[in-house]
């Protein structure tokens, strides 16, 4: 059974072709970041669409992976956006959630 069934807003559309004309086309600078974080989460999946949605409306790109056991992302992030955790400090009280490598 497909998870993304009826999510179709919810899964990456671009080919690398136009994911990299998009790149080569933007007037800003990226920073990728990498962090994990294990905690008992309770709905990985709802948590995963959350995120999606709103990395995608700031134009975050990269990888997510959420489990019952945690979270672990390598994303490349829009330097003008700051650090993009902090919803999930008051959305899903996962404390202590730090990038890696944030500038």
């Amino acid at each position: 059974m497909d998870p993304n069934a009826g999510k179709r807003t919810l899964v990456n559309k671009l080919s690398r072709e136009e994911l990299q004309a998009k790149l080569d086309a933007e007037s800003f600078h990226r920073t990728t970041v990498s962090f994990y974080k294990y905690v008992i989460i309770e709905n990985p999946q709802a948590l995963r669409d959350e995120l999606f949605a709103q990395w995608s409306e700031w134009d975050c790109l990269g990888r997510i992976y959420v489990s019952r056991e945690g979270i672990n992302a390598q994303m490349n992030v829009p330097q003008h956006i700051g650090m993009p955790l902090m919803p999930l400090y008051t959305a899903w009280n996962i404390s202590m959630m730090y990038p890696l490598n944030w500038p």
